[in-house]
């Protein structure tokens, strides 16, 4: 009887130590939250060629909810969004609130273009302004961080067409103890009609929005995502999701154990060249089709052609792309103030430019400018095609290192396809003129020799012109090295010339071809130049 007791006794004792390494080992596994975070979609290695992007930031739960570990962007710009890491119901209801609690704001000049971007997307890892990566729904709410009003513009994104801007409303950011910016965002779907607030105020343009979200997915099951942006060099970006739910009485904040730490940054970019090693009349930065990849752009495609010309299509009366400098070389906009374009049978208005120098890597406010190619281009007939060389002179604009542009065309009346052969940075006008008459003559093009007619010109009499009326043209979201970013090195032609011996090309290879060899980097910029250029008559 004793020995049944211990027997019995031991076996009790034995259970609830098993009960006991069974309770510590549930309490070790890590409980996966809903949530995580994402750099934009156009930097993950397999759209960059593998090289070294924006490090993605980390996250943490804590007892507030769901916390972001900023990342190190020095010699970046912040670009981070928290997204869910499976689609939510969004017709069954969504409250949110969410707390902004680091992020950099306008700029030393309070001229950087910034946005807090909330989203009800189809895809995961969605780019805000790049329809590529998805289609749905965002809100790109431009503040000051001063909880003063701030604009919330509610877009319209169809997958790979348009980014439309279909309402702004006028929204003031809450403020906690700190200062910090507080929004609560709400969605309800009611008679097949998506509602959208933002802290209380409903958002105008959402009924074409609510039809696009329902062809894109009826059952109303979407990806929910913030995305913090700023075109300011060495920025910062950090939230926390303090309450989630399908209503405000439901909203919890979020729970899990798993955590992710920053990635390192990888990011180094290389002092600004010396310019001497830069030979005459020669492109200090040059990019065509032999030494880029083409790039992913906004209602436009481009794809190269044997001659290293880029074919351009479009697909709306107004599109761009961009084009960011390598992080190994580029120069002074001091050095090499004029950019050039060579057109190949374009026949549209012009377009815009926005450009990045110094510490600004995205969007300028005052930094851009609108260009004709009617007004502003130098003409080349050769048979039934026609050339058309556009400059802009950036010297009182450009300050520091060359960090890209962003590229803005009309589409022309007919014909939606031409061609671009090159862009180059140049000296001086004149050096911009000899490189691409000397280009045309080895493609078997006659330049002519008439004397070129300069518009502007202290020795021609001022012409009467009706002023040509700009068209206010949409600010979309950039993602200065991040909407589409292609990373190679740009070489200039004393380093090709070193390397080949010639930058001759093959007389049988007429057309935009070009004996410079190196890469470009990729990345969102926007054109819009008026700059003076000189038309010549054969």
């Amino acid at each position: 009887m004793v020995k049944k007791f211990f027997a019995a006794l031991l076996m009790l004792s034995m259970l609830l130590a098993s009960a006991s390494l069974m309770t510590f080992t549930t309490q070790a596994v890590a409980v996966p939250g809903d949530w995580t975070t994402y750099r934009a979609a156009a930097e993950y290695p397999e759209d960059t060629g593998g090289k070294p992007q924006k490090p993605e930031a980390g996250y943490k739960y804590t007892e507030e909810g769901f916390t972001v570990v900023p990342a190190d962007y020095t010699d970046s710009t912040p670009f981070m969004t928290v997204q869910t890491k499976e689609p939510q119901p969004i017709q069954e209801g969504v409250y949110m609130e969410f707390r902004v609690d680091d992020y950099c704001y306008n700029g030393p000049e309070h001229n950087i273009d910034n946005w807090i971007c909330i989203s009800i997307t189809n895809k995961p890892k969605v780019t805000p302004g790049a329809p590529a990566y998805g289609g749905g729904w965002m809100c790109l709410i431009r503040g000051d961080g001063n909880g003063a009003k701030a604009l919330a513009e509610s877009c319209n994104t169809v997958e790979n067409v348009s980014f439309q801007n279909l309402g702004g409303s006028n929204v003031t950011p809450g403020l906690d103890s700190e200062g910090r910016e507080l929004y609560t965002f709400e969605a309800t779907y009611n008679n097949s009609q998506y509602t959208f607030k933002l802290n209380g105020v409903t958002l105008n343009g959402m009924p074409q929005i609510s039809g696009n979200l329902k062809n894109l997915d009826p059952h109303g099951n979407f990806y929910v995502g913030i995305t913090l942006y700023s075109s300011m060099k060495d920025g910062t970006a950090a939230l926390s999701i303090l309450n989630y739910g399908t209503s405000k009485s439901t909203a919890t904040p979020p729970q899990g154990s798993d955590a992710k730490e920053p990635e390192p940054n990888l990011i180094k970019v290389a002092p600004i060249a010396d310019p001497s090693t830069v030979p005459e009349n020669q492109p200090a930065l040059y990019w065509d089709a032999s030494v880029a990849s083409a790039p992913n752009g906004t209602n436009l495609f481009l794809s190269p052609l044997g001659d290293n010309a880029f074919r351009v299509q479009m697909s709306d009366n107004m599109g761009y792309f961009n084009w960011n400098m390598s992080r190994s070389l580029s120069y002074s906009g001091t050095d090499f103030p004029i950019f050039t374009v060579l057109f190949r049978n374009y026949y549209g208005d012009g377009g815009g430019l926005w450009y990045y120098g110094g510490d600004v890597l995205g969007a300028v406010g005052d930094n851009n400018l609108s260009w004709s190619s009617y007004d502003n281009g130098i003409y080349y007939e050769d048979g039934e095609d026609e050339y058309i060389l556009l400059t802009i002179d950036l010297s009182n604009r450009w300050e520091g290192r060359i960090n890209g542009l962003r590229f803005d065309l009309t589409a022309p009346e007919v014909a939606w396809e031409y061609d671009i052969c090159y862009m180059g940075f140049f000296r001086s006008q004149d050096e911009a003129e000899a490189f691409c008459e000397s280009r045309l003559t080895e493609w078997g093009v006659e330049v002519g020799t008439d004397e070129t007619e300069t518009s502007g010109s202290e020795e021609t009499e001022p012409q009467e012109t009706e002023p040509q009326e700009t068209a206010p043209q949409e600010t979309q979201p950039q993602e200065t090295e991040s909407i589409v970013e292609t990373d190679a090195e740009t070489v200039t032609a004393a380093e090709e010339t070193s390397a080949t011996g010639t930058t001759d090309t093959p007389e049988a290879e007429k057309g935009c071809g070009a004996s410079l060899s190196g890469a470009v980097l990729m990345s969102a910029v926007i054109l819009a130049a008026g700059v003076c250029m000189r038309k010549k008559e054969d």
